[in-house]
């Protein structure tokens, strides 16, 4: 299993308990979505804990990874993520991919714990990683554009649909585009319950339309669903590169030809 270093930098004595445990809450969570979003299993498939803890001029936690589902490790594949996202962040690249609304969210009330509290900044260093990947408060102003609606625009999101949540005060389900990875949280009407599970369970891509809220990034974050869901076929059913090795390029003109064959095929 692998092993995340969480480094909480500050002046020990002044670091609060509340802060403290802010910073490992919201990393955890986020860290807990990107286990469900990347293994496509609806309860995730990893579990944290402790393995060591240690301090100097900082604070710092060792967690390591336990599989309480399935037969796959995702552990290197969801903290390479987690800190990928982190620098993008950083680098004011837009939306990571893999991070919903509520992710970049959680980042966001991370950094809100520091300049208060003794907490100055957090970083994060898997095993594979050379550096770690840091967050500070300089982060702020791009989680606000990342969080802020900047307009609403009617339109389509394409993708497989990932995580539910039936709790009773928001329904709602994420889709995850393929083209870019990003994730859109999208409303759950009742009606449409019963679709949304059927996607989940044959792992079908789908397009939902409706209500989409963009942030100050022009990227969309949320989708208030209106209408049906249009089901697209298997990624299954696409050639390989292999296959169409040979195909006549003037057939497709400019279009990749993968892209092409997968527009035949949805209509």
């Amino acid at each position: 299993m692998a092993t995340l270093r969480i480094e909480i930098k500050g002046e020990l004595g002044q670091i609060s308990v509340r802060s403290f445990a802010s910073v490992l809450e919201h990393s955890i969570a986020v860290l807990h979505s990107l286990d469900r979003r990347i293994s496509q299993e609806t309860q995730g498939t990893l579990h944290w804990v402790v393995k060591d803890i240690g301090h100097g001029s900082d604070i710092h936690l060792d967690l390591a990874t336990q599989l309480v589902h399935g037969n796959r490790d995702y552990s290197p594949e969801v903290h390479g993520r987690f800190e990928t996202g982190i620098r993008v962040i950083r680098q004011e690249e837009g939306t990571p991919p893999y991070f919903s609304y509520k992710d970049i969210m959680a980042v966001r009330e991370i950094v809100r714990n520091f300049g208060r509290d003794g907490v100055r900044a957090v970083s994060y260093k898997s095993e594979a990683a050379e550096q770690p990947a840091e967050l500070t408060h300089e982060a702020g102003p791009e989680l606000n554009r990342l969080t802020g609606v900047a307009y609403y625009g009617l339109g389509s999101i394409e993708g497989h649909v990932e995580v539910v949540s039936v709790r009773r005060k928001w329904k709602h389900f994420n889709i995850t585009e393929q083209r870019t990875g990003r994730t859109i949280t999208c409303s759950l009407p009742y009606n449409l319950e019963d679709d949304v599970f059927e996607a989940i369970q044959h792992r079908r891509r789908i397009v939902a339309s409706g209500r989409i809220a963009y942030n100050l990034r022009d990227e969309p974050m949320k989708l208030t669903v209106t209408g049906k869901l249009r089901f697209l076929g298997q990624e299954s059913e696409l050639p390989s590169i292999d296959d169409l090795a040979g195909s006549d390029k003037e057939l497709t003109g400019e279009t990749e030809t993968e892209d092409y064959i997968r527009s035949l095929r949805d209509g």
